[in-house]
């Protein structure tokens, strides 16, 4: 198998534990081979240093031949939407550049083909990555 490009890695560097991802899939270069949402959990943390409550969400994303499953953490979301099925047609991650956005919408989750899914977070994680599991 290839390695993942140079630019991939480098594009997304700021996920954190992207080598857990790429170890499963060296040659992993695009997100929109995960095109199964096989499911999203959200929860509330509260940050008692700021006052303040910060919503998470784990998404569960898969390839459809079931060769790669990935669960993302995605600290800190904001403009959260999830509509229609649980097929992604074109799942995508951008990192966001615009400091004047602001450090909570660092990156940009998103579904480029149908708008399933939508959303903005501060941090994301790869918290597991491996074949699906039956």
């Amino acid at each position: 198998m290839n390695a993942a490009s140079p630019r991939f890695s480098q594009q997304y560097k700021k996920i954190q534990n992207l080598d857990k991802l790429l170890q499963q899939a060296p040659s992993f270069s695009s997100w929109s081979t995960l095109d199964l949402l096989n499911g999203f959990r959200m929860y509330t943390e509260y940050d008692y240093d700021n006052w303040l409550e910060v919503h998470n969400l784990e998404l569960t994303l898969a390839s459809q031949d079931g060769s790669l499953q990935v669960v993302l953490l995605c600290r800190n979301i904001s403009a959260f939407s999830v509509y229609g099925d649980f097929q992604v047609a074109g799942f995508a991650i951008e990192v966001n550049e615009d400091p004047e956005l602001g450090a909570e919408r660092t990156f940009h989750i998103f579904d480029y083909e149908d708008n399933i899914i939508h959303l903005f977070c501060q941090e994301i994680e790869v918290l597991q990555a491996g074949p699906v599991d039956v």
